[in-house]
């Protein structure tokens, strides 16, 4: 596969989520600082693990058509507005514990999913910081409410199958653009953004750790631009 036909299947994928779209793991700092598609373990790299690394699980955004997340311009809301890229999960090995509408601050609740939803007749805007146990559901009732959020949605990915499955488990890395030509994170009620480093080489650089630690993926670990002001098509060849 090219990046010409990676970024149409997951524009595929994102126009017909099944259950949850496009993963997206944003890379925020609680990963392995040297292989990033990892969780962060602090036995291996002790003093290395940021205070909200959670080892067994591994926080994502999940991006969908019609999804109600936007931020203040209007573009697509994932964790940190793409901070440094990230990773894309393959969402055949991806065991997804649980889905919020909203930031579900996962790293203070056990296993990352804490109380779950009434998912009966409730609106999705009424189980707030609440785990769904049916991501199909979920967004059946994002797409159809339509509320407006203004916080990224998450999603908890069990780290362990996460890690068995691998390097299968990583379909692609990208990096954001969350403006026309511009890598970077908006300050709040701002137009002005900062930088957190180069979102373009850390995301090509991520990449080659993985096809150097898997020589096998050579040809498959390839990198995607995420234009999230773009809420049609937002993947596009790197």
């Amino acid at each position: 596969m090219n990046a010409p036909q990676l970024a149409a299947r997951l524009n595929a994928q994102y126009r017909h989520p099944r259950p949850l779209g496009v993963l997206l793991h944003v890379l925020d700092l609680t990963e392995d600082p040297h292989a990033r598609w990892l969780p962060c373990n602090r036995s291996r790299t002790p003093g290395r693990c940021a205070a909200a690394s959670q080892s067994d699980r591994i926080p994502a955004s999940f991006l969908f058509e019609g999804m109600p997340n936007r931020d203040e311009a209007g573009s697509l809301a994932i964790m940190g507005q793409g901070l440094r890229g990230g990773v894309v999960l393959h969402p055949a090995y991806a065991r997804v514990r649980c889905a919020f509408g909203e930031d579900g601050n996962t790293r203070y609740k056990p296993g990352g999913c804490g109380e779950w939803c009434d998912e009966g007749p409730r609106k999705s805007s009424s189980c707030a910081n609440r785990a769904w146990r049916n991501g199909t559901r979920l967004v059946e009732r994002m797409r159809a409410e339509r509320p407006t959020f203004r916080s990224h949605n998450e999603a908890v990915v069990d780290a362990g199958a996460h890690v068995h499955a691998l390097p299968r488990s990583v379909l692609a890395f990208f990096y954001a653009r969350n403006t026309p030509g511009r890598c970077c994170r908006h300050a709040y009620g701002a137009d002005e953004c900062y930088k957190h480093g180069d979102c373009v080489a850390f995301a090509h650089e991520a990449a080659a750790r993985f096809r150097a630690a898997y020589p096998s993926e050579r040809g498959r670990a390839l990198v995607v631009e995420l234009r999230l002001n773009d809420t049609t098509q937002p993947f596009a060849p790197s």
